[in-house]
């Protein structure tokens, strides 16, 4: 779900900054019942509204998907013209590598307050049983081609990878547990 304003107000930052090329918001987390299971980040409530892409190439590897989910994520037409669109080589991570080809040539703009409520069921892509190891994989090879092979960014490799099997294990135990709920909720109700 999208907030009313949320299209207003990354459409004044597009306009605000010709430079920005995607903008994003805060999201909270929702279960198939609309009830919130966690909210995106409350730390980044506060910083500054846009990026440079150069900084986001930085600080992706040591960040969890800055940008969010693609169901979120407002981008320039221009950026599908210059970047390209999502990669269909990559099982899982096709928005975090297409994010970083826009940092190459865009700034990245956030709207620091929560628009978004995204919906987590246990029938989604992204909880299937392989996702987390077809993430990983992804992770892995999307970082070779945009950090190359040294030692330094093998080990923030390994990090990310870290965190990509965090995430999916959280969001995964949080949308099992809802599922849990609503099977009872709905045996109550029988």
């Amino acid at each position: 779900r999208i907030a009313p304003q949320y299209l207003e107000k990354g459409v004044s930052l597009f306009e605000t900054f010709p430079r920005v090329g995607i903008v994003t918001s805060l999201h909270t987390w929702i279960d198939a019942g609309g009830r919130v299971i966690s909210r995106h980040a409350r730390g980044r409530l506060k910083g500054p509204r846009v990026i440079a892409g150069r900084e986001m190439l930085g600080r992706a590897p040591w960040r969890h998907n800055e940008m969010g989910t693609p169901s979120h994520a407002m981008l320039r037409r221009e950026v599908f013209e210059r970047c390209g669109v999502f990669s269909l080589e990559y099982g899982q991570a096709a928005d975090w590598e297409l994010w970083l080809r826009v940092f190459s040539q865009f700034d990245a703009g956030f709207l620091r307050e929560y628009l978004v409520d995204v919906r987590i069921h246990p029938a989604q892509q992204s909880l299937i049983d392989e996702a987390t190891f077809i993430a990983a994989q992804d992770v892995f090879r999307i970082s070779h081609v945009h950090y190359g092979r040294s030692w330094w960014q093998r080990q923030v490799l390994v990090m990310r990878n870290a965190e990509v099997y965090f995430w999916t294990a959280v969001m995964s135990g949080s949308s099992r547990e809802a599922a849990a709920r609503q099977e009872v909720i709905a045996a109550q109700q029988d």
